[in-house]
């Protein structure tokens, strides 16, 4: 039986969900490649913005935060930087429920070059990414935008994003990704539950900042119930 949940649409993303209806728990998740980027993209968030959005498991380092917030920008002049931190240039032009980017930065990274160098030796030896910066050769300001270039790896990638277009990515209870490429995956999986409990239910994730905060919040936890703790909750699963 596949039950159909709607939440508040950005673009149509569904997941199928496998679960043991009796024991209230989600055996596996399949998943394309939309949902998949954005839960491995967990991976390249800075620690600023994890506190931000879920303070509780960092502890002590949520004083830390507060305190650069406290403190002016002359005990502190990275303070802008430190509480702002950017993921790396080469993943930030990566689309992230919980990190929106700017649509102008998809489109180049702001990099700067100096203009004086380029003129007299051919060539820049610096780069910045603030056309404020003084070039430490010649002291002029580095006003010369420069486009940043993909590396071979997300070139190939044409899809962009993290993960490859295939059809369809397992997702298990404590957040194991798999692609699928055997049935076989699936079947051990399934293995254990009673067949009368087991039913698929699609759940339309649409709306995936909802979902990847929750995703967050319970993954920080170093629960093995994940994805049953999420979709069992607040109405997922009638």
């Amino acid at each position: 039986m596949s039950t159909f949940i709607n939440v508040q649409r950005e673009t149509e993303i569904f997941l199928k969900l496998t679960i043991d209806r009796e024991n209230r728990k989600v055996l596996f998740a399949e998943a394309n490649k939309d949902f998949v980027d954005n839960l491995v993209g967990f991976m390249i968030f800075p620690t600023s913005a994890m506190i931000t959005l879920n303070p509780e498991p960092f502890g002590k380092l949520n004083n830390v935060k507060k305190s650069i917030e406290n403190m002016t920008e002359y005990y502190n002049p990275m303070k802008a930087s430190l509480l702002n931190t950017k993921p790396p240039a080469h993943c930030n032009r990566h689309e992230h429920a919980l990190h929106p980017l700017d649509p102008s930065s998809l489109k180049k990274m702001p990099f700067y070059v100096c203009e004086e160098c380029i003129t007299t030796r051919g060539k820049p030896y610096y780069v910045a990414d603030d056309p404020a910066v003084l070039c430490p050769t010649c002291n002029h300001a580095m006003t010369q935008g420069a486009s940043y270039c993909g590396t071979p790896i997300e070139i190939a990638n044409e899809g962009g994003g993290f993960v490859r277009q295939l059809a369809k990515y397992i997702i298990t209870d404590d957040l194991n990704i798999h692609p699928l490429l055997t049935v076989s995956l699936t079947t051990n999986i399934i293995r254990g539950a009673k067949p009368q409990h087991v039913e698929e239910v699609t759940v339309n994730v649409s709306h995936k900042k909802l979902v990847m905060l929750e995703l967050l919040k319970k993954a920080m936890q170093n629960c093995d119930t994940v994805l049953s703790d999420v979709f069992f909750a607040d109405g997922w699963i009638a």
